[in-house]
């Protein structure tokens, strides 16, 4: 935004997980209660003006920490699912779970495409999948993650709820880590899956169905890429 432009009356800012837990910090207390003071001050003029704002947030490289956190200490507390831990990561975050319907039958649940959780080499990444049985695949030239399956959504499930809270006057922080995935089943009872869903499609779909026409993207890359990894790849400047 240009600083002379007027503030929409209805921002939704999206803060992603490499944002708030970016690859060189440890990961501890501290270092997350710094950087979220950080953000905090940036977002400091949206909050402070007359309008409607929403905020949410990822959380790809917490969750993956969680799961490992419980395959270390497997043999003593047993581990809960990646939905479960999904849940935990974003309460810790936000305090506010959001639920997201997904497709059953997606094809990613067959074919796992979503990194969570940190870096590691190639070495490492093969040794990691051969014990704790984790499929590992190189992500963007950065190294080697965890993928898990990232079904597309179909429902935002609490959207009137974030609607009526945020027209209220209130400062909503919702859907993090892109929400809790769930199915309907027979009889229309959702119940949760183990998968994490992509973020910024929840995001965008958030703002679409809400009219808000003005979403900002918080990310720990100086600048973004149409078709990024092909040939068109065409970079804006951060």
């Amino acid at each position: 935004m240009v600083q002379d432009e007027p503030i929409p009356q209805r921002p939704l800012v999206a803060i992603g997980g490499n944002a708030t837990h970016p690859n060189d910090i440890k990961g501890t207390t501290e270092e997350q209660k710094a950087i979220a003071a950080q953000t905090a001050q940036a977002l400091l003029p949206l909050a402070l003006s007359d309008n409607e704002l929403i905020i949410t947030h990822g959380n790809g490289p917490v969750v993956g920490k969680i799961l490992m956190r419980q395959i270390l200490t497997g043999d003593r507390i047993a581990p809960m699912p990646l939905d479960i831990c999904v849940a935990h990561s974003q309460g810790g975050s936000a305090y506010l779970l959001s639920q997201v319907e997904v497709d059953p039958d997606d094809p990613t649940f067959q074919n796992p495409t979503k990194p969570i959780g940190p870096f590691f080499s190639e070495k490492e990444a093969s040794r990691i999948g051969r014990e704790i049985g984790w499929l590992m695949k190189e992500n963007s030239g950065r190294g080697w993650r965890h993928v898990v399956p990232s079904p597309r959504l179909r429902h935002y499930c609490d959207i009137p709820l974030v609607e009526q809270i945020s027209r209220g006057g209130s400062v909503v922080i919702a859907d993090g880590g892109g929400g809790i995935p769930v199915v309907r089943g027979p009889k229309g009872v959702r119940q949760s899956v183990s998968a994490v869903i992509d973020k910024d499609l929840t995001w965008a779909l958030m703002a679409n169905v809400m009219g808000i026409e003005l979403m900002m993207i918080l990310t720990a890359t100086p600048r973004l890429a149409i078709n990024f990894g092909h040939p068109n790849s065409n970079f804006s400047i951060g």
